[in-house]
């Protein structure tokens, strides 16, 4: 048998039930609870709690879970972190760092090279000082590819053709900065950590490192909580501590 298997006296397993107040004993028997005892939630509402602050002090990884979450102990308390929404929180960060400071361009040891319909060639040869303020640049190669021969040190290079294609596509209808909120918001959300992604104990720490040093650790870039505390009294008053 599996070590870790339960097995009823008669040979069928036991069907345990909350309201009947019953329980699976050692052996597989099912036992009546005392008669003073009777289910709660497991967390009642307000367990859960966005963080206030940044958690201080020493903090240690436990692990991830449900490859979504990260939990952390820290204050002696449960810190749950949204691994998508840290995630997003550090990158948008990054990005609007770029750009304040006026970030460099990275140039490309291999240029890239981008089919495009020739009208929309004819777009990126008029709007190409725009695309530099985005930190890409891109000039026509022919009638139906242009060449991008520098990119946004924030973005990857097989990034590059998604940005332009998304740039083109609002062609005469958004002004700079709205092309400057686009490109960050899609490398925030689109080239950051997803849910069901596994991390090694390595990239968690480097996550949890770069969020807790954002100037907003604890919102993502849509305002969504990135940590929820579970106090540990709270554990402890649920487990009759």
């Amino acid at each position: 048998n599996h070590p870790l298997s339960v097995r009823a006296e008669n040979g069928r397993k036991p069907s345990v039930s909350a309201g009947g107040q019953t329980y699976l004993a050692p052996g597989g028997s099912v036992r009546r609870l005392r008669g003073d005892l009777s289910p709660s939630p497991l967390l009642p509402p307000g367990s859960l709690k966005p963080l206030e602050r940044p958690p201080a002090g020493e903090i240690r990884i436990i692990g991830q879970f449900g490859e979504r979450y990260i939990l952390l102990e820290a204050e002696e308390d449960l810190i749950v972190v949204d691994q998508h929404a840290a995630s997003e929180r550090v990158r948008v960060e990054e990005a609007e760092r770029f750009f304040k400071v006026g970030g460099r361009m990275l140039r490309l040891i291999e240029p890239i090279y981008i089919e495009l319909p020739p009208g929309r060639v004819d777009e990126v040869a008029e709007r190409r000082d725009e695309l530099k303020e985005l930190g890409l640049d891109v000039e026509p190669f022919g009638e139906d590819r242009v060449v991008v021969r520098g990119i946004p040190a924030f973005i990857k290079p097989k990034e590059a053709g998604e940005v332009l294609r998304d740039f083109l596509e609002g062609y005469g209808g958004r002004v700079l900065q709205e092309e400057r909120e686009r490109l960050i918001d899609r490398y925030a959300c689109k080239g950051g950590l997803k849910s069901g992604e596994t991390l090694t104990p390595p990239q968690i720490r480097e996550l949890i490192g770069d969020l807790l040093k954002a100037e907003d650790p604890l919102h993502c870039a849509h305002g969504r909580p990135t940590m929820l505390r579970i106090e540990k009294r709270k554990l402890d008053r649920l487990f009759g501590r």
